[in-house]
C-alpha cells in the first residue's frame, strides 16, 4: 500500500504518491483483520466446509482463500460465505479440491476437457454443441447438420471421459437444405 516515508513521520505515500496519514493505514490493517475475522466465522458456520482446511487472508478488502475442500462444491460455498461478509471487495480462491477417488474429477475440469477437445475437432460447427456437466455426467446438447457433426462432437468428448460417469449425447440434426425426393 506505501511505497515510501513522506516527509513527517506521521506520513506514507500511496501508489499514487498521494500522502496518506498513518492512522489511515492502521484503520486498513484493523478492518482487514476484521474482515478476516467475520469471514472465518462464516466459513465455519457453513455445514459443508466443516471438515474443509480453509486459510483466510485479507488486504485491502480482498479476501484470499487458501488450502483444501473435499469437492468443487465446497469450493464455491466458501467463496459465496466469503462474499457474504460486509466489507469484502473482492474474492480469490487458492483452494484445492481433494478427490475421494484418484480418477475422480470434477465437472468444471470433465467441462473444460469436453470443451477444449470440441474446440480441436474442426468437423464439429462451432457454437453449434453446448455441454452441460453435472455430478460427472456430461451432456451435449444443440443441432448440427450432419450424422457425421453429431458423432465427431461425441468421438471428441468421449476422450475426455476419464473420471466421468458418462456421456449423454442429445444432439439434433438437421440438414441445411432438405434432401430431394427421388421419384
Amino acid at each position: 500500500m506505501t511505497t515510501e516515508m513522506a516527509d513527517s513521520e506521521s506520513e506514507s505515500r500511496n501508489w499514487d504518491g498521494e500522502r496518506i496519514a498513518r492512522s489511515s493505514i492502521i484503520e486498513v490493517i484493523a478492518m482487514d483483520t476484521e474482515i478476516r475475522d467475520a469471514v472465518e466465522r462464516e466459513v465455519a458456520c457453513c455445514d459443508r466446509l466443516r471438515s474443509a482446511e480453509i486459510r483466510v487472508t485479507v488486504q485491502d478488502g480482498v479476501v484470499t482463500l487458501s488450502g483444501i475442500v473435499n469437492e468443487c462444491e465446497d469450493e464455491l460455498a466458501a467463496l459465496r460465505a466469503a462474499e457474504r461478509v460486509a466489507g469484502v471487495d473482492a474474492v480469490a480462491s487458492e483452494l484445492a479440491v481433494r478427490s475421494r477417488d484418484p480418477l475422480e474429477r470434477c465437472d468444471t475440469e470433465l467441462a473444460r476437457d469436453a470443451a477444449h477437445a470440441l474446440a480441436l475437432n474442426t468437423s464439429v460447427p462451432r457454437h453449434r454443441v453446448q455441454i452441460e456437466v453435472s455430478r460427472g455426467w456430461i451432456r451435449l446438447k444443440g443441432t448440427v447438420d450432419t450424422e457425421s457433426q453429431k458423432n465427431a462432437a461425441a468421438d471428441a468428448v468421449s476422450s475426455t471421459l476419464a473420471g466421468a460417469r458418462g456421456l449423454v449425447t442429445l444432439i439434433d440434426v438437421k440438414p441445411l437444405v432438405p434432401p430431394l425426393n427421388s421419384q
